[in-house]
């Protein structure tokens, strides 16, 4: 069985307990993975894992 290629993933929660598990998994099985973080909460993420200021109970956040 061939394993699917790999994707870039956007996480919300990536600096909480199953966040940060899935985070790694996803790096683990060769995807790229950004999350969105607080100010001051970057160094909370799974190394590799790019970070993407931002408040989640804002919508302009995840205007690109």
């Amino acid at each position: 069985m061939s394993s699917p290629a790999a994707k870039n993933i956007f996480v919300t929660g990536g600096t909480g307990f199953l966040g940060q598990a899935l985070i790694r998994e996803l790096l683990g099985q060769g995807h790229t993975a950004r999350a969105l973080v607080r100010p001051g909460s970057e160094s909370k993420l799974p190394s590799g894992c790019t970070s993407v200021s931002g408040n989640p109970l804002k919508k302009e956040s995840f205007v690109s």
